[in-house]
């Protein structure tokens, strides 16, 4: 769908679009994101024997791919996270997952994590929460605690608005359940 030419690569974006399809962003909000749109001859034609998901997924031509994303000025393609992720707040922001995860995942003690909504005492998503697999200790290695790994995290997202900062650590003893590409299941996390 898009490829970063050697004239401008930019790690930072999944890339240009191919000549052969045409891209838009649905329903941007005030930072330029949202659902990223494609239409063209390498765009299927539908699920096989499911209508439903089909009439979900294409309307008007257009596949809604179910991640979200902006266009830079260079007509470069940023994704920010996928649709099934986002985290609607109770002030009504919407926070993509991944884009904390990518900056917290940074931390040495990390060795996997999840950020999702975290529920006050009324049901309300008024933070935010990390889930955390600090991984085997080597040796007579301490692992940090949750409150250390919060002061961290803060630290590492002190540039974020303050309702993208986390709120509360949750740390596992075991690593997450994956699927076969080695994606956290998120839904499965309790």
């Amino acid at each position: 769908m898009c490829v970063n030419p050697d004239s401008f690569n930019d790690w930072t974006t999944a890339g240009c679009p191919l000549p052969c399809i045409e891209w838009r962003i649905d329903q941007p909000n005030e930072q330029g994101i949202g659902e990223i749109l494609i239409k063209g001859d390498i765009v299927m034609l539908g699920y096989y024997k499911d209508p439903e998901r089909t009439a979900e997924a294409l309307r008007d031509g257009w596949f809604y791919t179910g991640d979200y994303g902006y266009i830079t000025e260079k007509n470069q393609l940023v994704i920010t996270g996928r649709k099934q992720n986002i985290i609607v707040m109770a002030n009504g922001k919407n926070i993509y997952p991944e884009e904390l995860e990518s900056v917290l995942r940074h931390h040495d003690a990390v060795a996997e994590l999840i950020v999702r909504g975290h529920l006050d005492k009324n049901g309300n998503t008024n933070g935010l929460e990390a889930i955390v697999y600090l991984g085997e200790p080597e040796g007579d290695e301490t692992q940090p605690a949750a409150d250390e790994l919060l002061k961290d995290f803060r630290q590492m997202l002190i540039e974020q608005p303050n309702y993208k900062r986390i709120t509360h650590v949750t740390i596992r003893k075991e690593p997450f359940p994956k699927t076969t590409s080695q994606k956290v299941k998120r839904q499965l996390v309790d």
